[in-house]
């Protein structure tokens, strides 16, 4: 199916007043005149997001219902005084201003500088991706059968010649009778070679067919990233009487000609936080129907006929021909072979995510006497000014920072195989 991109853009405001500056001593206007002192809190919200179904189905089916998802949002936030006063300005011009008193460190147009976001690149969270994985992978079950196979036919079967020589040695044995059984070099280290591959072909057969029958289960995990924080201090102003806001344009709350001795200082203290997590789930594929497999398994069943009765030489004749030891050996050999080509690519992600919620917090705040004459106690709380981002980027059955483009045609046909097809 086919996923769209939604895109969204919205104003965010809060729930503040603006403030409005009146001429009150303007002989050609004596009922005063309303200059445009409105302070801009409005911030603003950004959303990018595929659409998918939802509610998923109820069909017991493990599907990607998610996407790549991307939002960012500025906001104000924190208390505002509102007030009032009059002051005289240059020109022997008085004001009245009514409204929001804001300690703030607004842009020449009157809006609110909110802080950058902190996000970061997909390239650095495809990174992140990539070690997230590395550490909360369920284990590779194919390497791990591979290796497997690999030692027990290094350590756990008699070796070729050995296998070869059976037949003839069982021959022997009948030939000989009860003398034979008497020679320590010959009889014993028979029966020896014959339980010795006996127990390994079919130990082989029970642990590879367990993990044919978790082929294609769903191993869900979840990688937290330990939780980044900077803090950071900053003094913006020490002379200048710009520090409690009044908004708009004409700033009436500006001095002109501050006294320093009067002036406090404007601080900017700046928190950033990152949390970042992966999820996802995890399923393997093994091969199971290739010649070589299926002729291990005739193997292990001929060599189920060694339980359950005493080897004697009678019985270890009638057993011949001992082929059955050597095909297993040549089939596990291209087993191996087999496997080891997949293992590399085996264990795959039906669905696998790396996300981030990164904020980042201005509060600016005043210490000190605000530089304003007639006004020098006057005060604004801080302000705090928020800018968030959220995203979400989705890996490649086969990781993070992998195209379906690149795939080979094993890996096609490995996801084929645990029925996982491209989404979007």
């Amino acid at each position: 199916m086919e996923s769209s991109i939604t895109k969204r853009r919205r104003a965010y405001r809060p729930q503040t007043a603006g403030g409005q500056v009146f001429i009150v001593n303007d002989p050609e206007h004596p009922q005063g005149v309303s200059n445009p002192g409105v302070f801009d809190f409005t911030g603003t919200q950004y959303t990018e997001s595929e659409g998918h179904p939802w509610p998923p189905s109820n069909d017991g089916e493990l599907s990607d219902i998610g996407g790549r998802f991307y939002t960012t949002k500025s906001y104000a936030k924190g208390r505002v005084s509102s007030s009032h006063t009059v002051l005289r300005t240059r020109k022997g011009n008085q004001f009245k201003y009514t409204g929001p008193f804001v300690t703030a460190y607004p842009l020449a147009s009157g809006k609110l500088a909110f802080p950058p976001s902190p996000e970061s690149s997909d390239s650095e969270l495809e990174q992140l991706g990539t070690t997230a994985i590395a550490r909360c992978e369920p284990t590779n079950s194919v390497a791990d059968a591979a290796t497997f196979l690999g030692e027990l036919m290094k350590d756990g079967m008699p070796s070729t010649p050995l296998l070869h020589s059976l037949q003839t040695r069982a021959d022997a044995a009948v030939k000989a009778g009860g003398e034979f059984l008497n020679v320590v070099f010959g009889w014993l280290p028979l029966v020896s070679d014959i339980t010795k591959a006996r127990d390994a072909v079919v130990h082989a057969d029970a642990v590879l067919t367990q993990y044919e029958r978790d082929n294609g289960k769903v191993v869900r995990r979840r990688y937290n990233y330990p939780l980044a924080k900077t803090e950071e201090e900053e003094i913006l102003y020490t002379s200048l009487a710009t520090l409690l806001y009044a908004g708009g344009g004409t700033n009436v709350l500006d001095n002109f000609n501050p006294d320093p001795s009067n002036v406090g200082v404007l601080y900017r203290h700046r928190v950033t936080t990152k949390r970042r997590w992966f999820s996802g789930a995890f399923t393997y594929h093994i091969p199971v129907d290739s010649d070589s497999r299926l002729g291990m398994a005739r193997n292990a069943a001929d060599a189920q006929k060694l339980f359950g009765q005493p080897l004697t030489p009678e019985t270890v004749w009638e057993l011949t021909p001992w082929s059955w030891a050597i095909d297993w050996v040549t089939n596990a050999g291209d087993v191996v072979h087999n496997l080891s080509a997949v293992a590399q690519n085996g264990l795959v992600m039906r669905y696998g995510y790396m996300m981030e919620h990164s904020v980042r917090q201005d509060t600016y705040y005043l210490v000190g006497k605000s530089g304003i004459v007639g006004y020098p106690d006057l005060q604004a709380p801080p302000l705090v000014l928020v800018t968030e981002t959220k995203k979400r980027i989705p890996a490649n059955p086969f990781g993070f920072g992998v195209s379906w483009s690149g795939l080979s045609s094993l890996q096609y046909s490995i996801l084929a195989a645990l029925g996982i097809s491209r989404r979007g």
